[in-house]
């Protein structure tokens, strides 16, 4: 299988020291392909329309210096993800790399640059990003996948509320619209006001022992009025903790 490829934006004033770093890599297996700015206007151009792997980032520069370039490319969503390594030969003081960190920089490297110093920062630098870029994507397949199970859940005409320690953490608009809550207004309730009195010693035990079990009774909406329903009870993860679903059908 081949490797995963990387474009790498180098950034200097100073076309030399662009090439001293490309020469880094001339010997080596690394699949980097290198793209080059002498400033920090040409760097953000650049960055818009390649949107590189990296950015290797020199300090000192005319007009807009490094630490300014970085500030405005984190200000663009569309760049704000790409991790940017600051360089400098005369900011070398804890003060400018907390300086250049607070402006969204990732690391930062002392000139004159080592070679054996610079492989390993841009390799830990795009490692922390793939893993990030991971993160983020299964974050997003995850809010995807909850967006989806709650359209399901309003779409079936059942009452659906998922409780811990019988307080609400969800439920759905079937559930709200039986009850007469609002969506934000239902999870300040506990299910001990919901369902009627008499059965809450009886839910209580099943629910201690995480039995599942189908049962009638009553339960009582936000205007007092008594509904009839058949629920079922069960024991399931939501956000990763153990809590209850009930689920409900009116049969009044």
């Amino acid at each position: 299988m081949a490797a995963e490829s990387y474009t790498i934006l180098l950034v200097d004033d100073f076309p030399v020291i662009i090439e001293s770093i490309v020469s880094f890599f001339e010997d080596t297996d690394y699949p980097y392909t290198f793209l080059e700015a002498t400033n920090a206007e040409a760097a953000i151009k650049i960055a818009q329309i390649a949107k590189p792997d990296l950015i290797l980032m020199d300090w000192e520069m005319p007009r807009i210096n490094g630490v300014q370039a970085v500030k405005i490319i984190k200000s663009m969503p569309e760049l704000a993800d790409i991790p940017i390594v600051m360089a400098s030969g005369v900011m070398l003081s804890s003060e400018n790399l907390s300086t250049a960190l607070e402006a969204g920089a990732v690391d930062f490297i002392r000139k004159p640059i080592d070679k054996i110093e610079m492989i390993s920062r841009i390799n830990s630098a795009l490692a922390l990003s793939q893993s990030m870029k991971k993160l983020k994507l299964q974050s997003q397949k995850l809010a995807e996948a909850a967006n989806t199970l709650q359209q399901l859940a309003d779409a079936t005409l059942e009452g659906i509320i998922i409780h811990k320690d019988f307080q609400v953490v969800e439920a759905n608009k079937q559930a709200c619209n039986m009850l007469g809550y609002l969506k934000e207004e239902i999870f300040d309730v506990s299910l001990s006001y919901i369902i009627e009195r008499n059965r809450i010693p009886e839910f209580s035990k099943h629910v201690f022992h995480n039995n599942e079990f189908v049962f009638e009774t009553e339960i009582i909406t936000k205007n007092g009025a008594v509904i009839q329903i058949q629920a079922l009870s069960k024991t399931m993860t939501f956000n990763d903790e153990q809590v209850r679903s009930f689920a409900f059908v009116d049969i009044s």
